[in-house]
């Protein structure tokens, strides 16, 4: 017996080429699940397809005809799955549910094509590198340079940042710099892609004759000893950019019959370009991590040799964790809470994370700790419970951010637990095409006294789901600024001071238990956001 209607789905539309809105015929409409694998329909002389009787879940559309190619865009519509379709570099993103049946306009659009060369610092052709296409709104589109050094590029409509980079077989494939001295070059001759210049394309319209000299700055190699290593430790050196927060490169050093002093190893960065870096070490054996300080280096003009990085275990921090101002037991508690200590500086992201689990009296033992600042969370919390006030040696804390920098020993954390915890959600959507929603991240401040005074350190963060929705539980109640950037996580202390200038921003009080409905838009530097429809859940 086939699956009635009501159990199923369906999705029907029209293809429409975008230049000229007139049907296509011909097309191949073509959806993929794990569940289904590939099934399709091929449009008739009106555009139309239709494809029936699937089963409820998440699946890829994208369109097939020669000389055409799927124009990405966004699809609104009231009832269809989550509400948002979202579509990014030509594949449609569709949450289908049981009985729902959408009827969508997919344009397809003549592609364009950007062709050139990638010459050296003397002109000459350079064979194999890699050339790549990006764009806010489409992605990425990458090839490789032929016997001639030429490239092409079939992308769609839009403006694209064009860059191109030469990786060799070096042993350290992650540097910036390769073993032949080049780096990421951004079109018309840049190291940043914010720097570059967006080469526009239009639909079916070739984009010929581009250049693009490869940069070759000189660089230079740090080396030096790790010292203070126990038996059997397996110990990395990292660095990164001191103006990068999160970035870092690392390798593992070498063993201890390749040189170095008993319980050292000796080790010798890739090239990297003239800078200023920070240099420290790491390992863990059996439940006990080590790390060294860190040690910033100016590289410029020679090679740096001699750097010592020496080796200490981490260290414990013991607290408490409170409920309404009491000492709470397991039995009076629905859950054993857990903290968690994240470092903010000196990883690359995702950061390490270490953890204790409060025992019976509330009392918790967080271990392998070095002095830094570190985020901290504590979960899990029940729907109505919030993070009240953290104090560390008695001083309350602004936000959730723990400063040890002065060193781990002696440090103690007071952690308190409130009721009555609010949330606040909501749809995100930017204007114009100006960013992916995906790559959006929504920014709460809380407000004290005036709307503009707000804290980066109290800044709290989420990222815009693939529904363009966001979500924050567990709110103390009281009044926040809000705003939606365009970008990943890190934007606290760039929004924080525009908020300060009175501008990106909305207000919104909680209630204790409200649950709040915000709707947002992403603001660029030069728009504020927008919201609309508050109202209950």
């Amino acid at each position: 017996m086939p699956p009635s209607s009501a159990a199923t789905a369906g999705v029907s539309g029209t293809v429409i080429d975008s230049e000229t809105q007139k049907p296509l015929e011909a097309v191949h409409v073509v959806m993929y699940s794990d569940a289904t694998g590939e099934v399709g329909a091929m449009t008739d002389a009106r555009g139309r397809f239709s494809i029936p009787d699937l089963p409820a879940g998440t699946y890829a559309i994208w369109l097939e005809k020669r000389g055409f190619i799927y124009a990405p865009v966004k699809h609104f519509k009231k009832g269809v799955a989550s509400g948002l379709i979202y579509a990014l570099a030509g594949t449609l993103k569709l949450d289908l549910k049981a009985g729902e049946q959408p009827d969508l306009v997919m344009p397809m659009v003549a592609p364009g094509i950007i062709s050139g060369r990638v010459l050296d610092e003397h002109g000459d052709s350079l064979i194999g590198v890699s050339v790549v296409a990006e764009s806010y709104t489409v992605g990425l589109v990458g090839t490789r340079t032929n016997g001639r050094g030429e490239f092409r590029l079939i992308v769609p409509p839009g403006k694209f940042y064009l860059s191109s980079s030469l990786q060799g077989n070096s042993e350290y494939p992650d540097t910036p710099v390769s073993e032949t001295g080049y780096v990421q070059t951004y079109f018309p001759g840049v190291r940043e892609l914010q720097e570059g210049v967006q080469i526009e394309v239009s639909a079916g319209k070739p984009v010929s004759g581009v250049e693009l000299r490869l940069l070759r700055p000189a660089a230079f190699q740090v080396s030096g000893e790790v010292t203070g290593i126990p038996a059997g430790l397996r110990v990395s050196v990292c660095w990164k950019g001191a103006d990068h927060d999160f970035d870092r490169l690392n390798f593992v050093a070498s063993k201890d019959s390749a040189g170095g002093a008993p319980g050292g190893v000796s080790f010798r960065s890739p090239p990297l370009r003239a800078g200023t870096y920070a240099f420290y070490a790491e390992g863990q054996k059996d439940d006990r991590e080590f790390r060294s300080p860190e040690t910033v280096i100016t590289v410029s003009d020679s090679n740096i040799p001699g750097v010592a990085l020496a080796l200490a275990p981490g260290a414990d921090m013991q607290g408490s964790i409170t409920f309404a101002g009491r000492r709470t037991t397991a039995a009076s508690t629905p859950a054993i809470l857990s903290v968690q200590m994240s470092p903010v500086e000196g990883y690359a992201s995702p950061r390490p994370m270490t953890q204790a689990s409060m025992d019976g009296n509330g009392r918790f033992t967080v271990p392998n700790l070095f002095a830094g600042r570190y985020e901290l969370a504590v979960s899990p919390l029940a729907e109505d419970q919030y993070v009240r006030r953290i104090e560390l040696n008695g001083a309350a804390l602004h936000g959730n951010l723990v400063d040890l920098s002065s060193g781990v020993e002696d440090a103690r954390l007071k952690i308190a637990i409130g009721g009555h915890a609010a949330q606040i959600a909501g749809q995100v959507d930017a204007p114009g095409e100006d960013f992916a929603t995906r790559s959006a991240t929504v920014v709460l401040f809380p407000q004290h006294g005036e709307a503009e005074e707000v804290d980066e350190r109290e800044c709290l963060e989420v990222p815009v789901d693939e529904h363009g929705v966001y979500h924050f539980y567990h709110l103390a109640p009281g009044r926040y600024s809000i705003a939606a950037r365009g970008g990943y996580t890190g934007l606290c202390a760039e929004t924080a001071a525009e908020i300060r200038k009175g501008v990106g921003f909305n207000s919104v009080e909680l209630k204790p238990d409200e649950k709040v409905v915000r709707n947002l838009q992403v603001r660029d530097t030069q728009k504020t956001d927008e919201a609309s429809d508050e109202s209950q859940l």
